[in-house]
């Protein structure tokens, strides 16, 4: 019987993403409003910038508190599903028995927050970069990560199915045929 165990990122993970939101306008955008010191330029210029641009700070510290409520991670007995999305909904299933690595992630707001990230790779894609599965937000996530490492060292591939008669027949021709094929290679 399989026990699924759910979870969902902890409540300080919105702090985190507001404070993200916060820095990329302060390091990014707000020093444009510099501009303004120009006499050419003006006071009006850093008016309608900070403005503009507060448009979207704020639709993005709005978005935060439902995004986070979208994200539900789902430990199984094979498989990790991790769910997120508000607008594009997205699931990944990662099987234990292809993980490779589980990475922890935390950068300097996480630390502060005393939350961490695990990404998780697979042999499947090891050419890739990214990870196929994230677990953002968690605050447990040494426990998190050593209850995947579990899952993972206990996880068996499923077997192959055992083929149906007609299906025999069908692997049997294309053996016959593969081998003719061999031969006439080799002439």
């Amino acid at each position: 019987m399989e026990s699924t165990r759910v979870f969902r990122p902890d409540p300080r993970y919105r702090t985190q993403l507001a404070a993200g939101v916060l820095l990329v306008f302060l390091l990014v955008f707000a020093p444009w409003a510099l501009l303004a010191l120009i006499p050419e330029i003006g006071g009006a210029f850093a008016a309608w910038y900070l403005a503009a641009n507060a448009v979207w700070v704020i639709i993005a510290l709005l978005l935060v508190p439902p995004y986070v409520r979208s994200i539900r991670y789902e430990l199984g007995d094979q498989e990790l599903i991790v769910k997120r999305g508000i607008i594009t909904q997205a699931t990944d299933l990662v099987p234990y028995h292809m993980v490779t690595n589980v990475a922890l992630r935390r950068g300097p707001v996480a630390r502060a927050l005393g939350l961490g990230t695990l990404k998780v790779h697979t042999a499947g894609y090891s050419a890739n970069s990214t990870a196929e599965a994230t677990i953002v937000g968690v605050a447990n996530y040494e426990e998190l990560r050593q209850a995947i490492l579990t899952r993972l060292y206990g996880a068996k591939p499923k077997a192959a199915a055992i083929p149906t008669g007609s299906e025999q027949a069908l692997l049997a021709t294309l053996v016959d045929e593969v081998r003719g094929l061999r031969a006439d290679l080799q002439r």
